[in-house]
């Protein structure tokens, strides 16, 4: 049996708290609450390579049909599982735009906060439920880790799972542990990190075997296996890759430190929230009241619960054997969720990271309210009823202070991003890209135009704002991507080109060009700006303009063909030495298949001796089509001591990462050499 729950004091407030319909309205406003920190401002979440990533595969189960058998590859190796990509699936099959599958993670993670209170309330008193979903509910991390479309684990897949353990343990319901099974699906189906549960379970039910039985945990260990088989026969017929790096994550060294800990106790707060703002971290804090010492305080109340309950446990321990029956299986169980997970992480040989301890919401809080309603329920006993009223008053007033502190920390952050942009921090936000995909779709649509996306990078597996736009934009508009300062990429047919903020060199050039038609300008945070523009390329004389022209334009045996260069006004003797190369794909047939050419600029002198060299990938192979036009940029770092003079730049390409040369042809079409050379080219100090 359960210890008996003192009642509150007969005080007007709690006999407001007390009453049922009372406590029903608080309940719906704390839900309320906190649906609406979740689910606001959705324009203003995060969406970088890891919620694209989730997206692009739910948009081939829904358009192609792909059902995968594994999800999205983890930071140490292995794949995990895919359920989060068919939850994923659901919404984005009535719309492409994303912020109807980021509610319907926000929506799971509220209903997790209802259930923080049943939780609660059944097994440790309704005070312990209404404190611990309060708290909750405000926490500014997992409203932060709500709003995400990949968010790796789900707390209320936590909460059943530990609602079953401690129907199994507390009330000795034993089918309670088909339940548990089950409720390992949604744990371990959305992230790996979820197995550490398995741990527990069989923990707690080595402490407790007398509330084993047979066919309930055959049955849930049935279930889940049941929904494990696609995964692990995808594992097995690819070398059993995934099982082997959980078991053997990393070969560096291994560490012990509390790092872990220092993590989960983090997560109970508003602790270090500033670390979203990235590089602009200090500034953030400027914008902050003196109050950051409440989450200081929340963490060391979780500290304290965590000695508190340590000490119940060794209670029970001593109290014998009917006493550790009778009265330590919940404590074991709470007790046994916050410190296998942190446990498991204490030693590790890859870093380890805040977002790997989601999976312990909302044991944190339920700590801390077990800790705070036993201390008012001990001040009680031993207090006249004046203090008691205090004690109880100023519980009231901790709990709305740090909540009241939570909530203004996690909506100021909201008002920070939504008019700053923060490097290293927080992701690019929705809402901007979202209108730029729809802006160059719009203007796609005029005449059927391509689309190329130029941003710092040209990878849309794991560059965050080629990511985003690969699932953004419509599977159906042709559309590829462009590295920039490295390259830009003129083709045959009409193109809208969708500048990021950072691509500086490809709006520069743009802006400069008569037949480039500025389409729309989109404001994002930090007073950046994406571009699109449209060109109808039915002439591309005009990229050419101001550039030394090769005549005859020399070809590469890989289809490509130079045209002219270009050199920059700020090059220098000593510095850097900026070179623009043109060059086109004149024959489609030759287009390479599965290889990647890299172009070379060598700058030598009269004797041929090498001063300085650019060897890069300015334009995947992957995306070359026929006609394209490309320029490609050389920024040539030259040696101290290279002296003012006449130098010459060999040109070419090859083959990576075999390092074959693309041969320059005759006019036969024979190959003829490795390289072009140009020049001469004057350079000064």
């Amino acid at each position: 049996m359960l210890p008996h729950q003192p009642s509150l004091p007969e005080t007007l407030v709690l006999r407001y708290l007390m009453n049922s319909k009372s406590a029903t309205f608080i309940l719906l406003i704390i839900l309320l609450l906190a649906a609406a920190l979740r689910l606001t401002r959705l324009d203003l979440v995060e969406f970088k390579s890891d919620e694209a990533g989730i997206a692009r595969q739910a948009q081939a189960l829904v358009h192609e049909g792909r059902f995968p058998a594994v999800g999205p590859s983890s930071s140490q190796g292995p794949a995990h599982p895919p359920l989060q990509i068919y939850l994923t699936a659901l919404p984005l099959a009535l719309t492409q735009d994303p912020r109807l599958a980021v509610a319907l993670v926000a929506l799971i993670h509220t209903a997790a906060v209802g259930m923080t209170y049943l939780l609660g309330a059944r097994f440790f008193g309704r005070r312990v439920g209404l404190i611990a979903m309060a708290l909750f509910a405000v926490n500014p991390w997992a409203i932060y880790y709500a709003r995400k479309m990949w968010t790796q684990n789900w707390p209320l897949a936590t909460t059943l799972f530990f609602y079953c353990l401690f129907l199994l343990v507390v009330e000795r319901r034993p089918w309670a542990l088909a339940g548990a099974g089950l409720a390992l699906i949604p744990l371990a189906g959305t992230h790996l990190g979820g197995l550490a549960f398995i741990a527990v379970l069989a923990f707690v039910l080595l402490l407790f075997p007398s509330r084993v039985q047979r066919r309930p945990l055959l049955t849930g260990a049935l279930v889940f296996l049941l929904f494990a088989l696609p995964y692990l026969y995808h594992d097995a017929t690819h070398d059993w890759s995934s099982l082997r790096g959980l078991l053997n994550p990393g070969d560096g060294p291994a560490h012990i430190d509390l790092g872990a800990a220092r993590f989960a106790a983090w997560l109970s707060s508003g602790y270090h929230y500033e670390d979203l703002s990235g590089a602009r971290h200090l500034q953030f804090l400027d914008s902050l009241p003196g109050l950051r010492w409440l989450d200081v305080l929340e963490m060391a109340l979780l500290g304290l619960g965590l000695v508190y309950l340590i000490a119940r446990v060794a209670r029970h321990a001593q109290g014998g054997q009917e006493r550790w029956k009778q009265r330590a299986g919940r404590d074991v169980v709470l007790l046994s969720w916050l410190l296998t997970p942190v446990l498991l992480q204490t030693r590790h040989t890859q870093p380890v990271y805040p977002h790997y301890f989601i999976l312990l919401y909302p044991v944190q809080h339920l700590i801390i309210a077990l800790l705070l309603s036993d201390g008012l329920a001990w001040l009680h006993r031993r207090l006249d009823r004046r203090w008691e009223r205090w004690c109880t008053a100023g519980l009231l007033v901790l709990i709305l202070a740090v909540g009241g502190w939570q909530v203004y920390l996690g909506q100021t952050f909201t008002r920070f991003v939504a008019r700053h942009d923060t490097p290293d921090g927080y992701g690019p936000v929705l809402g901007p890209l979202w209108r730029t995909a729809s802006a160059a779709h719009n203007a796609a649509s005029v005449d059927g135009a391509e689309i190329l996306v130029i941003a710092q990078g040209d990878n849309p597996t794991w560059d965050n704002l080629p990511s985003a736009f690969d699932v953004l934009l419509p599977r159906h508009v042709s559309h590829r991507f462009v590295s920039d300062p490295k390259a830009l990429v003129y083709p045959m047919r009409p193109t809208v080109y969708i500048v990021a903020p950072e691509a500086a060199q490809a709006l520069a050039a743009l802006q400069t060009q008569p037949k480039a038609v500025l389409w729309k300008d989109i404001n994002a945070p930090g007073d950046k700006h994406f571009w699109v523009f449209r060109r109808s390329n039915e002439s591309r004389d005009d990229v050419l303009a101001g550039m030394t022209r090769l005549d005859p334009p020399l070809r590469l045996a890989n289809g490509a063909e130079l045209l002219a260069y270009g050199l920059g006004d700020d090059s220098m003797a000593g510095g850097t030495v900026h070179l623009c190369l043109a060059w086109w794909l004149y024959d489609g047939s030759r287009l390479p298949a599965e290889t990647d050419y890299h172009a070379f600029a060598h700058l030598v002198d009269g004797d041929g001796r090498r001063w300085g060299q650019h060897d890069l990938l300015s334009f995947p192979s992957a995306s070359w089509r026929a006609g394209d036009v490309v320029l490609t940029r050389f920024q040539i770092e030259t040696d101290a001591e290279t002296p003012p003079g006449d130098y010459w730049i060999n040109l070419g390409m090859y083959s990576y990462p075999d390092v074959i040369a693309a041969p320059v042809l005759d006019v036969a079409g024979n190959p003829a050499s490795d390289f072009t050379v140009v020049g001469p080219i004057e350079l000064r100090r």
